[in-house]
């Protein structure tokens, strides 16, 4: 997979990152890199869904406590597979690319936890499951309703 990135709207996001009052990131994520069909490593792996597996490689990192606040009104970065969907390039929409399968495919200690501190830097993978190769992928925080988006080829 190849993947590009652009930027989804100019509110609250420039380049993957969520600015607070002060003017320096609450939150930034980077899509590293995708793995294609990864191997699935927990004990109670199941198969595919929607088609396919993705594994994204991720880095999230969080800001002070006073710029989360200022933006997420916690201070708190909630990074969750739920907040994506994936929409193919025939344009149909898969709103919930996170299925059981795909929360179930590798051990917790290599994912993003759910509820991110501030002056974290962490790393870890997202498995998606997804029905084509080429698309889009969209992160949208349910917080400030804002996003990013990264074409797959």
């Amino acid at each position: 997979l190849h993947l590009s990135i652009r930027r989804q709207r100019q509110m609250c996001i420039r380049d993957r990152v969520i600015n607070g009052a002060s003017g320096q990131p609450a939150a930034t994520m980077v899509l590293n890199g995708i793995q294609n069909s990864p191997q699935c490593t927990a004990p109670y792996a199941g198969q595919p869904e929607n088609g396919r597996f993705i594994s994204l490689n991720m880095g999230v990192s969080t800001g002070s406590a006073a710029d989360m606040q200022s933006v997420l009104n916690d201070d708190r970065f909630y990074f969750s597979e739920a907040n994506w969907k994936f929409i193919g390039a025939d344009g149909s929409v898969i709103d919930q690319p996170a299925t059981v399968s795909t929360y179930s495919c590798i051990p917790p200690n290599q994912t993003i936890p759910l509820g991110i501190a501030p002056g974290q830097n962490l790393q870890g993978s997202v498995i998606l499951d997804i029905p084509q190769q080429a698309g889009t992928l969209v992160y949208t925080d349910p917080v400030i309703h804002d996003g990013w988006e990264w074409q797959v080829q």
